[in-house]
């Protein structure tokens, strides 16, 4: 019984980590698919930026949930919070577990936000 209770309060806190990131990952993932479609877009020759702007958000925008988002968000909480990993440490939680775990999760979302494109894109 209390093997499963700590795996339980694990998963908890594995998530509690995932949660106090994820801001910082999908926010500036967003900005970032905001921005960098139009100022590629326009060196385009003939290209209109309204024709392929959201195809451009959506992949950009999945794509550094996965990779740059988790970065910036990991940096955040090195530079903010730093004795926050000693918690986790504590419960035996690494900061690299804790890092594997967060983007693990984050191909969840970028998985659906391709999905999505493709069968909008297709009908």
């Amino acid at each position: 019984m209390s093997h499963n209770l700590h795996l339980m309060v694990k998963r908890h806190l594995y998530w509690a980590f995932y949660k106090s990131t994820i801001t910082f990952n999908f926010g500036f993932s967003f900005i970032l698919a905001l921005v960098a479609p139009a100022m590629s877009m326009q060196f385009l020759p003939g290209g209109v930026i309204a024709d392929r702007f959201p195809a451009a958000f959506c992949r950009i925008f999945a794509i550094s949930i996965m990779t740059v988002g988790p970065l910036i968000a990991f940096a955040y909480k090195e530079l903010a919070h730093p004795s926050e990993y000693y918690f986790y440490y504590n419960q035996g939680i690494s900061k690299i577990k804790l890092y594997a775990c967060c983007l693990i999760i984050n191909i969840l979302p970028a998985t659906a936000i391709f999905i999505i494109r493709y069968y909008v894109a297709s009908a």
